[in-house]
């Protein structure tokens, strides 16, 4: 029997995906039957080694965005508090002392 029909995990990348059917699989040889085994063996692998990466992928955009989320958060709850000050009639010395960002900080919030 012809080895090329396995799966080759290094070449086929998922396109090509011909399986043998029951009939082939019990006329194998031993050899060709193991042959044929660690093929798909190797192609479950390289599938679930893509889908891992795929999932840790996906996890760490989702953790990035939560973080950038929570950092855009925080500016314009920031950006609040400084122009609310400043309608208090608070100098900017205070707001700053208020919020812990620095006198610059404060300025760059009340010109935007």
């Amino acid at each position: 029997m012809c080895t090329e029909r396995y799966i080759n995990p290094f070449t086929d990348f998922g396109f090509k995906t011909k399986f043998l059917s029951e009939a082939e699989v019990s006329n194998l040889s031993k050899e060709e039957y193991q042959a044929y085994e660690m093929s798909l063996k190797r192609m479950r692998d390289s599938q679930n080694i893509v889908n891992t990466a795929r999932e840790e992928g996906r996890e760490r955009g989702r953790e990035e965005g939560r973080v950038e989320g929570i950092k855009e958060g925080i500016q314009k709850r920031n950006a609040e508090i400084v122009k609310g000050g400043q309608k208090m009639g608070l100098s900017i010395e205070q707001i700053a002392a208020l919020t812990n960002l620095s006198i610059d900080q404060v300025q760059h919030l009340l010109e935007e």
